[in-house]
């Protein structure tokens, strides 16, 4: 029988670092950690770091050959506005399955791509397998956030239907997972359209089959670390985050075409919700962003209720403007009689999930 590195690769993984120097041994060790009756590959690429991160990688690609494959680049792709997971990436995979870790997040669970790979060879409906991640600070410390948050409504194991992912992915956010914890078939790769970033990934998936989530923390979101694309971001000012929100109205458009408009909807409502935030400093660049790409709010508007624009929009603002009210508001919510006894039942329901995958093995 061949040894495990001998055989075919069946999970690649690949991991985006820059300036990553102060984060990437935690990263790269929750590769080495991961326990499988399977080989996997990890492929990192580093977007030409001005740091020691090159050095690191290196360093374990010399130790663990048979795990680390590197891709080093002299110019930054990311400024020169190369799609890098699409070009440069995807041509390199070899495996089944593809996961994801950027260099400035991490594994926390040894098993973490045995469990998601049992079930998506058990669950063939499912394009997408996905986890509960937890949030540190940028020194590493605890942070209470989770992923997803609560406002999406996913907490129990199982399969996510259609329906409910349209929800998540146009009206509730849009990023109800972290990328430390995807992990998606090699089909995705053939769908015919392009998207920058991760959220491309879950159009892409959306459209091949329903998505597993698993109410497990396997991984950990690093905030506010150096590097990081929101950091990168951040620099650019409000100016970049609406080109950002121009951008990601125009891939939208192009994906209600590709699929003979089945999201025409939720993706009409959300392009209304992603400008609002740029009307007060902004306003003539959303008036020809509304024009250029047909948009007419009384027509968004038209397809939902008054009251839920109303709830959506307050819930929206209070979120990006107020954090801790909307935290507060949401603690005396949940204090009513009726919400209680949802948290119970919801809270008996997990603990009966829990038995899923390695339990007190882990």
């Amino acid at each position: 029988m061949k040894a495990l590195w001998e055989q075919e690769v069946q999970v690649s993984v690949f991991c985006l670092a820059y300036n990553h120097e102060k984060y990437i041994r935690k990263t790269l060790d929750g590769f080495c950690e991961q326990v499988t009756e399977f080989r996997f590959e990890v492929l990192i690429h580093d977007d030409a770091s001005t740091d020691s991160t090159p050095s690191i990688i290196l360093e374990y690609q010399k130790k663990y050959p048979h795990i680390f494959r590197v891709i080093t680049q002299e110019e930054n792709q990311y400024s020169k506005g190369v799609n890098i997971i699409e070009d440069i990436i995807y041509p390199q995979l070899e495996g089944k399955y593809i996961a994801i870790c950027e260099g400035d997040d991490y594994w926390n669970d040894r098993y973490k791509l045995q469990e998601q790979f049992n079930v998506m060879e058990k669950h063939l409906e499912c394009s997408l397998c996905v986890h509960k991640a937890a949030c540190c600070n940028e020194d590493g410390t605890y942070h209470e956030r989770v992923i997803p948050e609560s406002y999406y409504g996913i907490k129990e194991t199982g399969i996510v239907e259609e329906e409910e992912l349209k929800e998540c992915y146009w009206r509730r956010g849009g990023y109800p997972f972290h990328t430390s914890s995807y992990f998606y078939r090699r089909e995705v790769l053939d769908v015919g359209f392009k998207h920058a970033r991760d959220i491309g990934i879950l159009r892409k998936c959306l459209v091949l089959g329903s998505c597993y989530y698993i109410n497990e923390e396997m991984s950990v979101r690093r905030l506010f670390s150096v590097g990081n694309w929101n950091s990168r971001l951040d620099k650019e000012g409000i100016y970049g985050r609406f080109l950002l929100a121009v951008s990601d109205i125009e891939n939208d458009k192009k994906f209600d075409e590709f699929t003979n408009y089945k999201y025409s909807d939720f993706i009409r409502s959300r392009q209304f919700f992603q400008l609002a935030e740029f009307f007060d400093s902004y306003m003539w660049e959303v008036r020809a962003c509304f024009q250029r790409f047909d948009l007419k709010p009384k027509d968004i508007l038209g397809q939902v209720s008054m009251g839920f624009f109303i709830k959506l929009t307050m819930k929206y603002q209070l979120l990006m403007k107020f954090p801790h009210l909307y935290k507060w508001l949401m603690s005396q919510w949940k204090k009513r009689p009726c919400i209680q006894k949802e948290i119970i039942n919801n809270e008996k329901k997990i603990k009966q999930a829990e038995g899923y995958g390695h339990g007190s093995g882990k």
